[in-house]
């Protein structure tokens, strides 16, 4: 991530500058965003954030420390929405079943079949709802059980929602519980 800030630093040309520090924080926050280019969340080309492993504060991956069940023990709520990815899908467009097999090959390369199996799609009106279900389960509902289990298992107080509610008007009509 360094070296993403040095690009981010040249985009602005605040690399010139004396005291590159000082000129990264005199840039509004628009300027750094505009100069960052963020991938899309799930879907896209640009700049991926996250959470940076620096051995100091964040000691691991959290997979890691999961696996190694280093985590903290203390209590956690968490959980997802019916239709977590909806938000994600709606807005991509020319989604078609072979582009949505193409997606599931490239995202879960050797289980690509058993996603498939699970969430079949047979024409192209099926795809976004399908590919919303897959992002959803993927990327929201497994986590969250997966790390639900973890902290259970460790003894931790875990309490899991999972929202349904629609909200009223055009957005939930159109993404459901997102």
């Amino acid at each position: 991530m360094e070296e993403v800030g040095e690009l981010i630093s040249r985009r602005l040309g605040c690399d010139r500058e004396d005291d590159v520090l000082a000129a990264l924080r005199s840039r509004s926050a628009d300027d750094i965003m505009n100069a960052s280019r963020p991938a899309a969340v799930f879907f896209g080309e640009g700049i991926r954030f996250g959470p940076i492993v620096d051995r100091w504060l964040i000691r691991d991956k959290p997979s890691v420390l999961l696996e190694k069940k280093q985590q903290q023990k203390v209590p956690v709520l968490l959980g997802s929405n019916a239709d977590e990815g909806a938000i994600f899908v709606a807005p991509l467009p020319g989604l078609d079943v072979e582009a949505y097999r193409r997606f599931l090959r490239s995202s879960f390369r050797d289980r690509a079949d058993e996603v498939l199996t699970r969430f079949p799609v047979s024409r192209d009106a099926d795809v976004k709802t399908a590919a919303s279900k897959v992002v959803g389960y993927s990327a929201f509902v497994a986590p969250a059980r997966r790390l639900a289990r973890a902290m259970a298992d460790l003894g931790a107080p875990v309490y899991l929602y999972s929202f349904t509610r629609v909200r009223p008007g055009t957005a939930g009509a159109r993404l459901g519980a997102f």
